[in-house]
């Protein structure tokens, strides 16, 4: 039990594991070749020369871990690929012309007779449908009235600056 609590102290504490180390690489030769052999520990990287367990020295030496640039050109390469091919073969939806039927958010112009027509909203336009109501009531504070040009009844709208 000794000598297990005496590995574990040696080997527990990094600076005496590093000394440790030091003492066999200068103490232990390799028998076929005469060098020392080297031992990894988690202080130290590995390192060329190092001994494998058939006692032949291998070239390996300690590298991080390498990011997957490869990998990652690839996918944003076929991410733009996919990007352009879709913006070629995009067509815009067609423009659906006015019904003529009022409804909230329609744009329409308005006449000098106080009615109001309805129109796409790219096209020039005098105001935007908030609410239709029946004929005789009153439109909600902040919006003019004007007739439907179908007599559906009373076109609230807010005039645009359009």
């Amino acid at each position: 039990m000794a000598a297990v609590n005496e590995a574990y102290r040696v080997l527990g504490d990094p600076g005496r594991r590093a000394r440790y180390d030091d003492e066999l690489d200068e103490a232990s030769p390799h028998p076929s070749t005469g060098h020392p052999t080297s031992v990894p520990s988690p202080d130290r990287p590995w390192h060329t020369g190092m001994a494998d367990a058939g006692g032949a020295a291998t070239s390996a030496s300690y590298q991080p871990a390498r990011f997957p640039w490869r990998f990652m050109l690839f996918l944003a390469s076929v991410g733009i690929a996919i990007v352009i091919v879709g913006a070629i073969v995009y067509e815009p939806p067609p423009v659906v012309p006015p019904d003529n039927v009022l409804r909230v958010g329609d744009c329409v112009v308005l006449s000098l007779e106080l009615e109001a027509t309805e129109v796409n909203c790219a096209d020039p336009h005098d105001a935007i449908m908030q609410v239709l109501i029946p004929v005789g009531q009153e439109c909600p504070t902040g919006t003019d009235a004007y007739r439907d040009h179908q007599g559906m009844g009373t076109a609230c709208v807010i005039k645009s600056s359009v």
